[in-house]
């Protein structure tokens, strides 16, 4: 790397020394679905076919590959993903340096770098957490294919792409700023260029998607695959009614609190459209409003990490801003070096206003408590089977089976089974052979959130489970390791005469 290339460096060094800083913090329930399912695959489960798994797959076959590395690899994994954080903020800083220049790459670096929603959820597994580094990677290879005719750039950005969508659905909106960028920035402009980038662009996407979906045909799983990932998510999101604009509006200040100049910055982006940089400015915004729309408006539900999809554009639009302050600010060359330096210390003090009010601890418990709470569990559970009703993670650390389920005639394995048969994934005939199943394996015990237990009382759906707990079961005592909500539960301990 250049001398004048240092300063990327220092910020990379930063931000990975911040990210690093929470790798202890406890496990949220979407990873702890992902490490089950990853450990589920290692073991030789065919994913969508043994068991349940409503997301495309690459995120539980990345955690399958650190499973050989032991029976707990999380540290590892997360080591990793916040590699790819990283990574992906290294794109940002050379996207924005080719679209605005070198001062708005730094700012945008610097922007998501201290950014503290980022900074803590960097390190999970999850969909949401290298979603800005697909993005980023597949934009920055498409822009330079672009404007070089180079159609191996075009076609990796492609492959990005093809393994974007093995992660996350809403890949499929990155279409649309894909063909403004074509349009916006290709000296060539024919349908017959349009046509041949396309398809290169397209081959690189079915390189990743087409033997993923041939594996799944030759192994049984396709249509599983489809239910999985269609129609169970459907039914599953009829649970979010609630999650109204005006609930969307609410959590989209929450995240404006934690980081102000990410989000208003960009408004002063207006004034580029009145120069050279007009082009770029405009690819950005249709990014940052396509990726709004299909991750945070059009979905059925929204949880605060889809935010994570909108930040790099936004990013880039705050840097071009604040590049264009420091374009007017100085009068000279000499000058510019100084302000920029002025600017980048300046925007990195302001994105320390919101870090008081990120929640830095989430989710409120160490890895070190899980492991304590999963000893707990494995004291009242000798049996090899454990009905997990919490934090699909506590299978990982206490080594125990999901009980299978019936879908239909299918038998699958569900992590987080009351959450998904709850909200329509399971028939009430499925749910009725699953429990007559269950009396037939050896179940140690089930342990069981206290919005679950409700549900299982309340629910007429979960009759069967709950006549069967009241049979076989003890009345269920309150475990706790903590404050956090993710640290207590219920478990029922089985009857002594069974």
């Amino acid at each position: 790397m250049r001398l004048k290339h240092y300063p990327i460096l220092i910020i990379l060094i930063i931000a990975s020394m911040i990210r690093l800083a929470t790798i202890g913090c406890g496990s949220n329930v979407d990873e702890g679905v992902y490490w089950v399912e990853g450990r589920q695959i290692a073991e030789g489960y065919v994913i969508y076919r043994d068991t349940q798994f409503n997301k495309t797959p690459l995120v539980a076959l990345v955690a399958a590959a650190f499973f050989p590395l032991g029976e707990t690899p999380f540290i590892p994994m997360r080591i990793a993903m916040t590699a790819l954080s990283v990574l992906g903020l290294y794109c940002l800083w050379r996207l924005g340096k080719n679209l605005f220049g070198q001062t708005a790459g730094y700012a945008a670096a610097v922007i998501m770098a201290l950014e503290p929603f980022t900074c803590l959820w960097a390190k999970y597994l999850h969909t949401s957490t290298w979603a800005p580094l697909f993005e980023t990677a597949a934009y920055l290879l498409l822009l330079s294919g672009i404007r070089q005719r180079s159609s191996r750039r075009i076609f990796a950005s492609g492959v990005v792409v093809g393994l974007y969508a093995l992660s996350k659905q809403t890949a499929i909106f990155m279409i649309p700023p894909a063909v403004a960028a074509w349009l916006l920035f290709c000296e060539d402009k024919t349908y017959r260029r349009f046509l041949t980038d396309g398809a290169w662009w397209a081959a690189g996407m079915l390189l990743i998607m087409g033997p993923f979906l041939i594996s799944m045909l030759a192994l049984g799983a396709l249509q599983a695959m489809w239910f999985d990932i269609w129609t169970a998510h459907h039914l599953m999101a009829g649970a979010f009614a609630d999650h109204t604009l005006l609930f969307r509006w609410h959590e989209w200040k929450s995240m404006i609190v934690l980081a102000p100049a990410l989000w208003i910055l960009p408004i002063g982006s207006a004034f580029l459209f009145k120069g050279t940089q007009w082009k770029a400015a405009a690819f950005a915004w249709i990014w940052l409003i396509t990726a709004a729309l299909g991750n945070i408006l059009i979905p059925t539900h929204l949880w605060r990490h889809y935010f994570l999809v909108c930040m790099p554009a936004a990013a880039l639009l705050a840097g071009a801003f604040g590049s264009w302050l420091i374009e007017k600010s100085s009068e000279n060359v000499h000058q510019k070096h100084r302000v920029r330096l002025a600017g980048c210390i300046s925007l990195s003090l302001i994105m320390l206003i919101g870090w008081p009010k990120n929640d830095w601890t989430y989710p409120g418990l160490s890895l070190k408590k899980e492991r304590n709470l999963a000893a707990h569990v494995k004291r009242y559970c000798r049996e090899p089977f454990l009905l997990n009703l919490t934090n699909p993670a506590l299978y990982v650390w206490t080594g125990k089976e999901i009980p299978p389920a019936f879908q239909g005639d299918r038998i699958t394995r569900i992590p987080f089974f009351m959450t998904i048969a709850g909200r329509g994934y399971m028939t009430r005939e499925d749910i009725e052979k699953t429990v007559e199943y269950w009396k037939t394996i050896p179940i140690g015990c089930v342990v069981a959130y206290d919005k679950f237990l409700r549900q299982i009382l309340e629910d007429p759906l979960m009759a069967p489970l709950r006549e069967w707990l009241n049979e076989n079961f003890q009345k269920p005592q309150r475990v706790a390791m903590g404050d956090s909500y993710y640290g207590w539960f219920f478990i029922f301990e089985k009857n002594l005469e069974q």
